[in-house]
C-alpha cells in the first residue's frame, strides 16, 4: 500500500528549498565555493526586501526562483523620502549577480554607510 508519503515529503522539501533559494547567491546555485561576498549577496537581498517591503523574487515555482536568482536583475529601489539614494546603490551592489561586483567585505559596507550617513 502506498500512502503517498514520499510525494508529500518531496513537496515539503521543495517548498523549504524554494523559500531559501531566494537568498542564495548565484554562485552557490552554480556549485561554486562560498566566500564573504556570498553572504553579502544574501544580506543585500534581505536589505532590498526590507526597504521595498516586497520579495526580491516573487516567483513561486522552484525552477522559476532558480532562474530569477541566476539571471534576473533586481529593480532599483524607487525613490522614497526617507531612503537616501546612496542606500539604493549600496543594496544593488551587495545583490549584484557577479561576485566580483559586490563589496569585498562587510567592513567596506559599514565604512561607506558611516561616511555617507555623516556627510550626506
Amino acid at each position: 500500500v502506498d500512502f503517498g508519503f514520499a510525494q508529500f515529503q518531496k513537496a515539503i522539501i521543495a517548498k523549504e528549498i524554494g523559500g531559501t533559494l531566494r537568498y542564495l547567491a548565484p554562485e552557490i546555485l552554480r556549485g561554486e565555493k562560498p566566500d564573504t561576498r556570498t553572504d553579502i549577496y544574501s544580506m543585500g537581498i534581505i536589505g532590498y526586501e526590507s526597504l521595498t517591503q516586497k520579495e526580491a523574487f516573487n516567483e513561486r515555482k522552484t525552477f522559476q526562483i532558480l532562474e530569477s536568482v541566476l539571471y534576473k536583475n533586481l529593480q532599483p529601489i524607487k525613490k522614497k523620502k526617507n531612503i537616501p539614494v546612496f542606500l539604493n546603490e549600496v543594496i544593488m551592489r551587495m545583490a549584484a549577480k557577479q561576485r566580483l561586483e559586490r563589496f569585498a567585505s562587510f567592513d567596506n559596507i559599514i565604512k561607506l554607510l558611516q561616511k555617507e550617513g555623516k556627510y550626506k
